[in-house]
């Protein structure tokens, strides 16, 4: 609503106020001067705060009729009338309930608002921007009718006063049709104004739809942005982890390629001294051919070389499954290498679901920041203090969530140390491995030695015959280590039979792992569909977050006084906001580090070929930290939920708050009057003490001047006098003297008198005081009402009535009347008793300079028996004459007491 709007509204709300006030005092000029005057409309006109609330057929369907008020029928039906009156700020709605007795009225009206209020509450319904024109007429016309009714109430109470008396109830039915005679103008008036508003409510309604559906088309296409740069990231992201992979298989290839060229140049060496053997062999044949005596033992010779042929070819033949088996390894560690590049993008995978799940977080914290402008736009409200609370409870659940990824990075940590282990172990068995290609490197060039020396066998049968028993002993050693070698290739079968089980069992748990990964793949689709589904609800929310901005430049005039509680909060939160920030930086670097780490841990993990039986325990682990990431995420899940929850029920309760705020601001506005009605008479009652002690300083100064001519007549009666003067003259000094003793009797009796009426100012002060205390401290109890969160926040919004103070009694003139503590009338019996002191002193100075006694003498103040009593004395010792007046606050007119306790009274 524009400001020329409210000015119109207020200027017109003025009128009638105007229009009312002169029209009850011309009623109230005709009727009984018992008669209590009705309250009138505020002047201020604020506009009430959007609610939703059901169609306008369902909310006519509970106004009344004005006529309702006066007949006390409840016919609801006929509501033509009410759209063509105008909208008028007013307290909130209170509908009237049927005619009771006058002495039941006010309870009826108390009792009717929370049902009210609980009607007009209803679900926002899609035509809730269209219906929001009628719902407030109908709002402002059911506000004119409780006005009107309270009206009502007052004349019952009026006439329930003048049951008694016949002719006061005449004077009332005659004010009942002056009443309903300016109704009838009311609603002629209000029918004019109904069309204005519509106008105007109409022209504010198209407003908030282009400007809504401009929201709606800019969040759309910030969106849209979002969602392609997160598209865009992700393919990067993807990308380089496919280079990274690339590149870590040509590393792995060529890594192998080595590994063969050392293969070959270990056999090239082997080879060389095969040939050195063969060698020394052609010189054991050149001897074998000296010695042509060992002819006979050739045929035994010939049957061990054809056991040894036959064992050679077992040798042969086992050098050939080696082989095979060495290629089979290979094409394992092959397969076990592409699975470990498989796991290794499903970690990738993992880390791109945690960087969804922060994308997601900073997500949430995108919704809290729009909370927290939620929270800013209603921050002249006391239900900051629940959107504080519910922040309190998300940072908390941040926190919570903080610490899980702290656990899941140790778990991670412990991994990587596990992984490290395992690569240790997987360097041991390439060693193994790398020692049994050399022993069967090694059993091969045994076989070429041992074929050698068959074919020099052959051809050297002669010297063979020479040489028996050394080729025995030779014999006999090759035996030795053909077996050696065979104990060493059994086992070598062995470990390769190990770790062909090895390889199905990671083959198993890769298998695992995949399925492992596709659970979080879903996981992560279903977090952008929540996502989504919360882009959807802050939509839906905008709307809600203009009514609250209308509320807040309403509310913004009645709760000046909570800004600065708020900015406190506003502080607290923004520290709040930057220790998150804070943390979330840490958490970013400690994430760049983990990345690092796992980025070296991968490429120590792809030179591995092959695992063992602790890789069970890691995936088991793996497992169980999935498990917990995935309650963890379900847990995030419901607390969304939740968090909702108590978002719709926080705008539940910030409607009522509104009403409950209207309340406690007319509260505070009754009470501010209040409070400068008795700081008005607290200044009347301060101007009349300082004239009065103004005459009395007049009166002090007359006495003064008094005094000096007694001086003077003294000093010429103590002079020596002449024998000549006459008789005369001693009658006219002594009627001086008598007159001049009446008029300072007439001066202390008024001296006396004033400063009564300065004591009963004193005391009227002091109970003013008093009651400014008790109206201070009722003013920070109902602030302290208002700022408590959890109190009185699901009360409706009319349940609350401000209670009647009693009327404090009048002033008056005796203190003693008044209920006085024992320490303030203490004070007061201490000083009367030293203006008595004080009086007395100068009467006894005055009697001690004149013969003639004074007129009057003061009676000692008397004590009431209810209190301690004791005496006080003046420090003085006593009065000394003197040739003139002793001055205020000498020594002979400072007083102490022994038992008093406080201030020094001082006269």
């Amino acid at each position: 609503m524009s400001e020329e709007d409210r000015a119109a509204k207020a200027a017109r709300a003025k009128a009638l106020l105007k229009k009312r006030q002169q029209k009850k005092a011309a009623d109230s000029a005709t009727a009984d001067g018992s008669r209590v005057a009705s309250p009138g409309v505020p002047s201020r006109t604020s506009t009430p705060a959007p609610v939703e609330t059901s169609p306008p057929i369902e909310q006519a369907a509970e106004a009344r009729d004005i006529g309702d008020v006066f007949s006390g029928s409840q016919d609801t039906t006929d509501t033509s009338w009410l759209s063509s009156l105008t909208r008028v700020g007013s307290p909130p709605l209170r509908t009237e309930t049927s005619a009771a007795p006058s002495h039941a009225v006010k309870n009826t009206s108390r009792t009717s608002n929370p049902s009210d209020a609980a009607a007009t509450s209803v679900n926002p319904s899609p035509l809730h921007a269209d219906n929001n024109a009628s719902l407030e007429k109908v709002q402002s016309l059911t506000r004119q009718i409780e006005s009107l009714s309270k009206d009502n109430e007052n004349l019952r109470a009026k006439v329930h006063t003048l049951e008694g008396f016949e002719g006061a109830a005449q004077q009332a039915e005659t004010s009942l049709q002056a009443e309903r005679k300016r109704v009838e103008e009311l609603q002629s008036n209000s029918k004019r104004e109904a069309e204005d508003a519509r106008v105007a409510q109409q022209k504010r309604s198209q407003e908030l739809r282009s400007s809504l559906e401009k929201e709606k088309e800019a969040s759309l296409a910030a969106e849209r942005k979002r969602s392609e740069e997160l598209l865009s990231k992700s393919k990067k992201e993807s990308e380089d982890a496919l280079q990274s992979a690339r590149k870590q298989i040509e590393e792995a290839r060529s890594a192998h390629q080595n590994e063969k060229n050392e293969l070959d140049s270990a056999l090239q060496s082997e080879r060389r001294t095969v040939s050195l053997l063969v060698t020394e062999k052609a010189n054991l044949t050149a001897e074998l051919e000296k010695r042509d005596d060992l002819e006979s033992k050739n045929q035994e010779l010939e049957d061990l070389l054809a056991i040894e042929q036959t064992k050679v070819k077992e040798l042969d033949s086992q050098a050939v499954r080696i082989q095979a088996e060495l290629r089979t390894i290979t094409q394992r560690a092959e397969r076990a290498e592409s699975k470990e590049k498989e796991l290794s993008e499903k970690e990738r995978q993992l880390q791109l679901t945690t960087a969804s799940a922060s994308e997601l977080r900073k997500e949430g914290e995108e919704t809290k920041r729009k909370l927290r402008e939620l929270k800013e736009q209603v921050q002249n409200d006391d239900r900051v203090e629940r959107l504080e609370n519910s922040l309190k409870h998300t940072h908390d659940r941040a926190d919570e969530l903080e610490f899980q990824l702290s656990k899941l990075k140790q778990a991670h940590t412990s991994l990587k140390g596990e992984r490290d282990a395992l690569e240790i172990q997987l360097s041991e068995n390439s060693a193994g491995k790398e020692e049994i290609s050399s022993q069967i490197a090694a059993l091969n060039a045994k076989l070429a030695e041992s074929v050698e020396k068959f074919t020099t066998v052959e051809k050297e049968r002669d010297e063979a015959s020479q040489e028996r028993s050394r080729l025995q002993a030779l014999t006999t050693s090759h035996g030795a280590t053909i077996k050696e070698h065979q104990e060493r290739l059994t086992q070598a079968a062995a470990v390769l039979a190990t770790n062909a089980r090895q390889l199905q069992t990671t083959q198993h748990e890769l298998k695992l792992a995949l399925k492992r990964a596709e659970d979080s793949e879903k996981v992560q689709r279903d977090l952008q569909a929540e996502g989504t589904n919360l882009m959807l609800s802050l939509d839906t929310m905008r709307p809600k977050i203009v009514e609250l901005t209308d509320a807040k430049l309403e509310l913004a005039e009645k709760i000046e006084n909570l800004e600065h509680a708020l900015r406190n909060r506003d502080s607290f939160i923004s520290q709040l906001e930057n220790d998150l920030a804070e943390s979330r930086d840490n958490m970013e670097e400690a994430e760049t580090v983990w990345k690092e780490k796992v980025a070296e841990q991968e490429k120590k993990h792809r030179e591995a070929l092959s695992g063992s039986t602790d890789m069970q325990k890691v995936f088991a682990e793996l497992q169980e930290e999935l498990n917990t990431t995935l309650a963890s995420l379900r847990n995030m899940e419901s607390q969304r939920t939740k968090a909702h929850q108590e978002a719709a029920r926080r705008l539940e309760e910030i409607k009522v708050l509104k009403d409950e705020a209207q309340s406690q601001g007319e509260e505070l506005d009754s009470l501010r009057t209040e409070v400068e009605a008795r700081r008005k008479a607290h200044d009347e009652e301060q101007d009349f003490l300082d004239s009065a002690q103004e005459e009395i300083e007049a009166l002090r100064a007359d006495l003064a001047a008094r005094e000096n001519e007694i001086e003077q007549l003294r000093d010429l009666v103590n002079s020596p006098i002449e024998a000549e003067t006459s008789s005369l003259d001693d009658e006219m000094l002594r009627s001086i003297r008598q007159q001049h003793a009446m008029e300072l009797s007439s001066a202390t009796s008024q001296i006396r008198a004033l400063e009564n009426t300065v004591f009963d100012k004193e005391s009227a002060n002091h109970r003013l005081q008093k009651q400014l205390s008790t109206l201070e401290d009722q003013l920070t109890k109902l602030r302290a009402s208002s700022a408590r969160p959890g109190l009185e926040s699901r009360r409706s919004s009319g349940s609350y009535q401000r209670p009647s103070q009693p009327r404090q009694p009048p002033l008056s003139r005796t203190v003693f009347d008044q209920v006085i503590s024992a320490e303030t009338m203490h004070k007061r019996k201490v000083s009367l008793s030293m203006l008595k002191a004080r009086i007395d002193s100068e009467m006894k100075v005055a009697n001690s300079m004149s013969p003639q006694p004074p007129s009057r003498t003061l009676s000692p103040v008397q004590s009431s028996g209810g209190h301690s009593q004791h005496s006080h004395s003046r420090s003085g010792s006593g009065t000394i004459p003197h040739s003139r007046r002793p001055q205020f606050l000498d020594e002979s007119h400072v007083f102490w007491c022994a038992s008093c306790t406080g201030d020094l009274v001082i006269l």
